[in-house]
């Protein structure tokens, strides 16, 4: 190839380069291989749940001893009934 006939232009991706470029991954469906929650997706959940049991929303779980809003929120998402979801 000689160089004098190559163009690098950074604004346009598909000059000289043999088309646009285009990342491919194995899987069809990119949230098939995020199944499991993070941390951060975690904290967040519990953090708004915990807001609005502290604002007076009613618990979707038997309340145990202690009635911390946070120790309510991680009960209610460790048993899958905490009503929000996580969008990705």
């Amino acid at each position: 190839m000689d160089i004098k006939k190559v163009r690098w232009n950074a604004g346009d991706p598909s000059s000289n380069l043999g088309g646009p470029i285009t990342k491919k991954t194995p899987y069809k469906n990119r949230r098939e291989k995020m199944t499991r929650m993070t941390r951060f997706e975690k904290a967040r959940l519990i953090g708004a749940r915990a807001l609005q049991l502290a604002m007076g929303a009613k618990p979707l779980v038997k309340i145990p001893e202690t009635k911390d809003p946070i120790d309510i929120a991680t009960l209610e998402l460790k048993k899958s009934v905490i009503p929000l979801t996580v969008r990705k």
